[in-house]
């Protein structure tokens, strides 16, 4: 279970990140390298069948540099399906 959460985190964190990434590129037209990580705390609840996921974190990204984020996500356990929100 926990494997799966983390995939589906991290499908979230990258696609966050890649749409910060595309928009300056898009707007410049010219491609720009971006890197990024994030740490983060996360608390989770299960309340079947959904399990509720809240987070709050620090990180660094090239041409943003230091960033705050926090994100929610709800699972629905037995489908694996995840719906969430990002801020940074």
């Amino acid at each position: 279970m926990k494997s799966i959460m983390k995939s589906i985190l991290g499908l979230q964190m990258t696609v966050l990140l890649l749409t910060a990434a595309l928009a300056g590129p898009a707007a410049a037209e010219k491609p720009v390298p971006f890197k990024g990580s994030v740490q983060a705390v996360e608390t989770s609840v299960v309340q079947f069948p959904t399990l509720f996921v809240d987070a709050v974190g620090t990180g660094n990204a090239t041409h943003l540099g230091r960033l705050a984020v926090t994100y929610q996500v709800e699972v629905d356990i037995p489908t694996a399906a995840a719906i969430g929100s990002a801020t940074s």
